[in-house]
């Protein structure tokens, strides 16, 4: 259950960031401008999500092989749920949520970079799958005898220069603005906040 409100809870804020137009982050943006520059119906937001998230978990098969736990397997589950739910929230609950004043879209990207880093924390302190890039990243780290946040920041500004590239080629609206700036900012600090009170509250519901 944990897992699910914690997906449910990082894909409301995806939706809530796309709906302020002011930048996403490396990964969402990338996720964004793909389902923009591929004309058709099929390849959603939701979708490309779905594709990518997928392929790290092939990832981490391919980099443990034996020592991969069958129980990771449940990430698809929760890759193909989240990837509908982001698309429901986009195409269908908050398809007419429009924001012309700039200084609220602008507290909307805030507050949903808030609301995506709670979720996160959520399914971090669940321990029981992996978050997909985020399991990538780590056992690319322990492969390679690096630091996880030194993976993880290459593999952002990878995705910032695919972005740039899809964006120049197709002639595509950037996502990666001033929002973004905003996100690597105060998403590192939004986690380290949320990081106690949800393990209390864990603790609390002996989740």
């Amino acid at each position: 259950m944990a897992l699910l409100i914690g997906f449910s809870v990082i894909y409301l804020g995806a939706c809530f960031a796309i709906k302020a137009h002011v930048g996403l982050g490396a990964y969402d943006a990338l996720c964004l401008t793909i389902s923009n520059v591929i004309p058709s119906k099929f390849f959603t937001v939701g979708t490309v999500a779905i594709i990518l998230n997928s392929s790290f978990v092939f990832g981490q098969i391919l980099l443990e092989r034996k020592n991969f736990r069958p129980l990771e397997l449940m990430q698809f589950f929760f890759i193909f749920f989240g990837g509908h739910l982001l698309d429901f929230f986009v195409y269908t609950l908050f398809a007419d949520l429009v924001v012309s004043y700039y200084p609220w879209r602008l507290l909307l990207a805030v507050v949903a970079f808030a609301i995506s880093a709670l979720g996160v924390m959520i399914v971090m302190e669940s321990r029981f799958v992996r978050v997909p890039l985020e399991g990538f990243c780590t056992l690319l780290a322990h492969k390679f005898g690096k630091k996880m946040g030194s993976i993880r920041q290459r593999g952002d500004a990878l995705f910032f220069v695919l972005v740039l590239l899809l964006s120049f080629i197709f002639s595509d609206d950037l996502t990666i603005r001033e929002g973004s700036v905003v996100c690597l900012l105060i998403f590192g600090p939004l986690l380290d906040l949320f990081k106690k009170p949800v393990q209390r509250l864990m603790r609390f519901l002996k989740v």
